[in-house]
């Protein structure tokens, strides 16, 4: 029987009388169920899998997310105690809020029950060690992962106002981790933020702005006053980056608008009010990639600045 997104309970013609205790849903199982979405769920891997050797468990890589964070969790292997000389033992697998893999130990009983789930941490399966027995079968290894659908999700998001000044240099506006492993071969994210760009010095300025992806400069404009009055312009740009069916090809997209008046975007030789572009990358999306707005102002001028006062990021399957 399959319950929520992946979260197991065995059927009964899949297990011995030895391990029937594998087939009947418990309490732990109901926590398990009632924590997604509230404590945590696998997004991406962890798969449980019987290891090479006696005893062992083998949790691939993957992600999670516990309390609203990401963690790229790596590929581990656990190694159960061996079985009570007359009483069947159930251990547990977790990962931690630290990307951990944690195996915690059950007691022995002659109907065993699941050890309690470790805070703050997500199931990924368990082990039932049968009384005197030195290994354990797959079919008593199983997999309790609650695991994220396809709906888009909240990777980050703030409406606390940010705003680079006075500052000929390159500077960051705002910026965004993508976990190692989240994007893999197929994933999306997509960047929405937007603001003012105040240029009040009362002759003509500009602002460069650059998105990078890890190592990767993506896009490069620019934010220009036409004439010389004094400008306050709303803005907003959209990005979204796709991988391309490879852990090490993305394709990115841009869409970036200035509001009507004495302003324009530039990109080359071309002000409008609006831009749009297209890129490609090869970043490693195995690894945690910065997604990095930033700007930079065409003079230190006190009265030349660029605030955002919307800033979101989004996680798409």
């Amino acid at each position: 029987m399959v319950v929520g997104t992946r979260h197991n309970v065995a059927n009964e013609s899949e297990v011995s009388a030895a391990n029937i205790h594998l087939a009947r849903p418990g309490a732990r199982d109901i926590e398990v169920i009632s924590q997604y979405g509230d404590v945590g769920r696998v997004m991406k891997g962890c798969a449980p899998s019987k290891g090479g050797a006696a005893r062992e468990i083998d949790v691939a890589a993957g992600v999670v997310e516990i309390n609203g964070a990401f963690k790229s969790v790596a590929a581990d292997t656990v190694t159960l105690a061996n079985g009570h000389a007359t009483l069947h033992r159930i251990d547990l697998v977790t990962i931690s809020s630290a990307g951990a893999v944690v195996l915690t130990a059950g007691t022995a009983a002659a109907i065993p029950l699941i050890p309690a789930i470790p805070a703050n941490s997500v199931p990924i399966c368990i082990g039932l060690m049968i009384a005197t027995s030195t290994d354990l079968t797959t079919n008593e290894i199983v997999d309790k992962r609650m695991i994220h659908g396809r709906e888009v999700m909240v990777l980050d998001k703030t409406g606390l106002k940010s705003t680079v000044a006075s500052d000929p240099n390159e500077a960051s506006l705002y910026s965004v981790t993508i976990p190692g492993r989240l994007l893999g071969a197929n994933g999306a994210v997509r960047m929405t933020i937007g603001g003012q760009w105040v240029n009040t010095q009362g002759a003509g300025q500009s602002t460069d702005l650059t998105i990078k992806l890890g190592a990767t400069t993506l896009f490069d404009f620019q934010f220009v006053s036409r004439g010389s009055s004094v400008l306050v312009s709303e803005w907003k740009a959209v990005l979204e980056v796709i991988s391309s069916n490879s852990t090490t090809a993305q394709a990115a997209l841009l869409h970036a608008l200035i509001n009507q008046g004495d302003a324009a975007v530039v990109n080359d030789v071309l002000a409008t009010n609006h831009y749009m572009g297209v890129t490609e990358s090869i970043e490693d999306t195995d690894t945690d990639l910065l997604l990095d707005f930033k700007v930079d102002h065409s003079a230190d001028h006190a009265l030349l600045s660029i605030n955002a006062l919307y800033m979101l990021t989004e996680y798409i399957p």
